[in-house]
């Protein structure tokens, strides 16, 4: 966008749907060399806070609570603060990176892992964009035991991915399968349907 509209302002906006969609800033400059976008400050008046890297935000812009749903209330919601179930972290000057979902973290083998980590390792390696990893195989007990990667199909074979990237990240990180789709399977919001993936697999139990 910047090579084709070099006089014009890039902002990057985020904030969930229960704070009315956009709650912080980030104005993008042709410095920027981090290849992840922050998301900002938060706008005038709306407050943020970290709680075990979880953003949790409270202002005007946040809803009181979801329509008749007490219980849904109850874990959504402490004392004012709605948590997002954002992953974030500060940079030097304050503003927040983005790091993934607190349901995005799998635990293997012992070691906490991001799925959007492996996502972008495998991005890096393939040069393919269009990347989702899901937990598989899952035991009897909802134990992540390993992550299954799918992409669009390409070129590369599932052997090529697999020695190239284990070069790069500890074996937990691993993929223990890779599938190749024509298209991802999409939810009725138009997303990708996770759930649809995790049955493609053959270690996942629903």
């Amino acid at each position: 966008w910047h090579q084709a509209a070099p006089l014009s302002k890039i902002f990057n906006l985020y904030g969930p749907t229960e704070a009315t969609v956009g709650f912080t800033v980030y104005e993008w400059q042709a410095i920027d060399t981090d290849p992840i976008v922050k998301i900002g400050k938060p706008f005038p008046y709306q407050e943020i806070k970290l709680v075990r890297s979880e953003l949790y935000v409270r202002g005007s812009q946040v809803v009181a609570g979801y329509w008749q749903s007490p219980e849904l209330n109850a874990r959504k919601f402490v004392k004012g603060w709605y948590k997002t179930g954002d992953l974030v972290a500060f940079d030097q000057s304050n503003n927040l990176i983005y790091h993934g979902r607190t349901d995005d973290q799998y635990q293997i083998k012992g070691y906490r892992v991001e799925k959007i980590d492996i996502e972008n390792t495998l991005k890096k390696a393939t040069g393919i964009d269009s990347i989702v990893v899901v937990p598989s195989p899952v035991d009897e007990h909802g134990r992540v035991l390993g992550v299954a990667a799918f992409m669009l199909k390409n070129p590369l074979t599932a052997r090529d991915i697999l020695k190239k990237i284990r070069s790069q990240v500890p074996s937990y990180m691993v993929p223990t399968a890779i599938y190749f789709l024509d298209n991802f399977p999409l939810n009725r919001n138009g997303k990708v349907d996770y759930l649809a993936l995790k049955s493609k697999t053959l270690g996942f139990k629903a």
